[in-house]
């Protein structure tokens, strides 16, 4: 069952596009021609931004939401997620398990990019592979990728740099 996962994550991206100023992003494309999105390492993000990195993450397969949490009486902030492609968007997207490491840069990669790269074993214990144009990938990290970064991410998946986008944001972040 072909679902698109990074054509899905791109429709998203786009929205992310046109809300930048409302969501506290910032965007940019690099030198090698991959376009990358800062949700909370330079740019503020926030909870809004958030919802926003966690349905790329599922590649658009689930719904995120925020609400309050009791917990010992005091009210904390929750998130619900649900989906009805539970392999799919959580174990074959949104799982940040691609260690992605160049020089001094470092980030747990997931989002779609995955299924396309699928070099984790994981993805044969799943049977999911995924052909794509364009990849969408999301990095835990606080530093913005490189050009060297992108490049290295792009040739794992097989495609151009220039159709490769990138969302990162630390974890320590409202939106991470």
């Amino acid at each position: 069952m072909p679902i698109g996962l990074n054509q899905r994550a791109l429709e998203l991206l786009q929205d992310c596009d046109r809300r930048e100023t409302e969501l506290r992003i910032a965007s940019r494309q690099l030198a090698c021609g991959t376009r990358v999105y800062d949700f909370g390492i330079e740019a503020r993000g926030g909870l809004d931004a958030g919802l926003r990195l966690a349905e790329i993450c599922l590649a658009g397969l689930g719904r995120v939401s925020l609400h309050s949490a009791q917990i010992d009486g005091m009210a904390w902030p929750g998130v619900s997620v649900w989906t009805d492609h539970p392999v799919t968007a959580c174990l074959g997207s949104q799982y940040a398990g691609w260690q992605i490491a160049h020089e001094k840069y470092f980030a747990m990669g997931s989002g779609p990019m995955r299924a396309v790269a699928a070099h984790e074993p994981l993805f044969d214990q799943i049977d999911l592979r995924e052909r794509a144009e364009a990849c969408v990938g999301v990095l835990e990290t606080a530093r913005m990728p490189t050009d060297a970064v992108c490049e290295l991410i792009a040739a794992k998946c097989g495609i151009a740099p220039e159709r490769l986008a990138l969302v990162a944001a630390p974890t320590a972040s409202l939106a991470g």
